[in-house]
């Protein structure tokens, strides 16, 4: 091999190492949520968390449809879990006592993406204001979560699974609230003013949004009627 012919292979391996690197990012992540982009198949996001994530939380990813974008969660370096589904909502559950990373890569297709932490608190149990505040229902399957974020993105396990994510006034006065899930599955809210009900969506439609006054402290309610898996909550405060 000529002389010529080396260097340029020798300037190829460089370029092509120097493209892998460019297509494995770390970025220190403090909030509950991070707005994320693939560049396309094989770009891969390092997420690193600042403990905000607390020891049992659950991890969710959200992208368009039509993309196969996968992730995995780490702690102390070794996986604790993974969602590798096709779902634009997906989300794994892991015990993280110490430091977490998020994993975040394109199987194919490009775009934005959102990656949701949320820390799941058990609902209480036998506890009588609670569930005099939510009808008297006592159900293992409930879950109480507080919500400090414009977004939320949930998991149900399956029929009669429930989340109550309790706003903490973000929502403003005058909000419209949408769930979305994945079609296929028919995820059902409502939307509670001080422990009134003031609007409900029970479609099977996998995009669903209602408007509410709501000068009080707000609470929603998400249940599955029928499948599992992800959803996502959007708050769109009209008025502050």
């Amino acid at each position: 091999m000529s002389k010529k012919l080396l260097r340029l292979a020798v300037i190829l391996v460089l370029c092509f190492s120097a493209a892998l690197v460019v297509m494995a990012n770390n970025y220190q992540v403090s909030g509950m949520s991070f707005n994320g982009t693939m560049i396309g198949p094989g770009d891969t996001d390092w997420l690193d968390l600042q403990g905000q994530e607390g020891t049992h939380p659950t991890v969710c990813l959200n992208h368009n449809e039509g993309d196969d974008f996968d992730f995995q969660v780490y702690n102390d370096g070794q996986q604790v879990c993974q969602n590798i589904s096709m779902d634009k909502n997906s989300c794994c559950s892991a015990d993280t006592p110490g430091h977490v990373r998020v994993k975040v890569w394109s199987v194919r297709g490009s775009g934005p993406y959102v990656v949701t932490i949320n820390q799941t608190n058990p609902a209480p149990q036998k506890d009588h204001e609670y569930n005099m505040e939510h009808h008297g229902y006592e159900n293992q399957m409930e879950k109480h979560i507080q919500v400090s974020g414009m977004n939320y993105t949930g998991i149900l396990s399956g029929p009669g699974d429930t989340n109550w994510l309790d706003l903490k006034g973000q929502e403003g006065v005058h909000p419209t609230i949408c769930v979305s899930h994945t079609k296929g599955r028919d995820f059902d809210f409502q939307v509670y003013n001080n422990g009134n009900e003031v609007c409900q969506n029970v479609s099977a439609s996998k995009n669903t949004c209602c408007t509410v006054e709501a000068p009080g402290r707000v609470s929603v309610k998400v249940w599955s009627v029928t499948g599992n898996g992800a959803y996502l909550l959007t708050i769109y405060p009209a008025n502050r």
